[in-house]
């Protein structure tokens, strides 16, 4: 479904003349992001500029108050992609 929407979008975009990236990534592992996973999106990714999806930050009392499956997996992702560690591609 997305491909069919982005094939539209990108007209539209293009005839506005802007940029967009090439797609996106991450998406699907949403809430389970880890480095692992991470390296592997990466190593699989085609040439091009693409946008990764994850949503990074902190569990604290403010997000305590929304309803949200990604509590936990925030900090994973915060860590991950503040690391010092290189990432293996």
């Amino acid at each position: 479904m997305l491909n069919r929407l982005g094939k539209s979008f990108r007209k539209s975009v293009t005839a506005a003349g802007m940029f967009t990236p090439d797609g996106t990534v991450g998406i699907v592992a949403t809430g389970a992001m880890d480095i692992p996973l991470f390296e592997s999106i990466v190593k699989s990714l085609p040439e091009g500029t693409w946008e990764l999806v994850c949503h990074p930050g902190y569990n604290d009392a403010e997000l305590a108050d929304i309803r949200t499956r990604l509590r936990d997996s925030r900090v994973q992702e915060l860590r991950l992609l503040t690391s010092p560690k290189p990432v293996k591609y």
